[in-house]
């Protein structure tokens, strides 16, 4: 776990100069690290690399991430989401409109309201209504850790 963040760094690299394989094997050390407690700074440095524009794809850690116990990694999470929003993790964004961090909580609104167009709504009841009304928990369901 000490030496996931170098190694982290190294697959985004490889992934870069295109080595095929290096996508599969980023994308495999982030679901490991997801499901750690104690991977909160690996993990934080996996995400901040998943929200770049020439980033891995994260999409199937993304929810997962977005309700890790470390702040930090729910942080990172929440921002490689807004920084390229989609439909499938709306899911997400609606679980962490409940996240304790109000900062964080306000992240996710912001984004959801780009999403779904719907300037309206606030707070996480508000957006649970909205997802359940729409079925965006279909699209990606939101794990619990």
């Amino acid at each position: 776990m000490w030496a996931a963040a170098p190694r982290l760094s190294a697959l985004w690299v490889l992934r870069r100069w295109g080595d095929a394989t290096a996508q599969a094997c980023f994308a495999q050390k982030m679901a490991l690290l997801v499901r750690q407690q104690m991977a909160g700074p690996a993990l934080t440095w996996g995400l901040e690399l998943c929200a770049r524009p020439e980033g891995p794809s994260c999409d199937a850690i993304l929810p997962l991430a977005a309700v890790h116990p470390n702040f930090t990694a729910r942080r990172e999470a929440i921002r490689a989401i807004a920084a390229h929003p989609r439909p499938a993790l709306a899911a997400a964004l609606v679980a962490a409109t409940a996240d304790p961090v109000h900062s964080l909580a306000e992240v996710a609104e912001r984004t959801l309201a780009q999403l779904s167009g719907r300037q309206d709504l606030h707070g996480a009841q508000a957006w649970r209504e909205w997802c359940e009304g729409t079925k965006c928990a279909e699209l990606v369901p939101v794990p619990k850790l």
